[in-house]
């Protein structure tokens, strides 16, 4: 028996073998002395953004309306304020602190909903597989930012994500990171 491989599957097999290259080694196909894909950048950057765009709206929808009830008076005046921010698109850093079991990552969940309910990008990230369990659509920090795992060992440590490439898409279309 012969398989019989199209044009169109080779180079499926070699866009899927050049994206784990550079997810692994940060090279591509060409670097590694193998043929490289013919891929235009729409069909590149498609993964990346349909992993952060693709949710159950009505599921969002049932989410924040169950969810944005229960808030309490502090949780709905960060709440607030981060959605204020984002709707401005005013930016910044904000640090939620308060004593565990207060409702952190309640929060940081409905904004998360909140965001995606709305078509937009929201990013979880956390800095462990333990606590990304806890984040709706979360990823470690070192997967989603493409951060070197030790730091001592790097002369210069810095993200390897591309320009032009679908994880450096997301990040600038993300209206959210948590």
């Amino acid at each position: 028996m012969t398989l019989d491989y199209t044009p169109d599957m080779f180079n499926q097999a070699l866009i899927i073998l050049e994206d784990k290259a550079l997810e692994m080694a940060g090279k591509d196909l060409k670097q590694l002395g193998l043929p490289t894909p013919q891929r235009n950048l729409g069909n590149r950057l498609s993964r990346e953004m349909l992993r952060e765009t693709s949710y159950d709206m009505n599921e969002l929808d049932k989410y924040v309306s169950t969810n944005e009830p229960l808030l309490v008076v502090d949780q709905k005046a960060a709440y607030n304020a981060i959605l204020d921010r984002i709707s401005r698109k005013a930016g910044g850093i904000i640090f939620l602190d308060a004593p565990g079991g207060t409702g952190k990552t309640f929060v940081i969940n409905l904004l998360l909903a909140k965001i995606r309910q709305q078509s937009k990008i929201a990013i979880a990230v956390a800095s462990s597989g333990i606590a990304v369990t806890l984040l709706h659509g979360g990823r470690t920090a070192h997967s989603t930012l493409k951060l070197p795992l030790n730091f001592t060992y790097c002369e210069a440590p810095l993200c390897n994500i591309k320009k032009g490439t679908g994880e450096a898409k997301v990040l600038e279309e993300c209206e959210l990171i948590v």
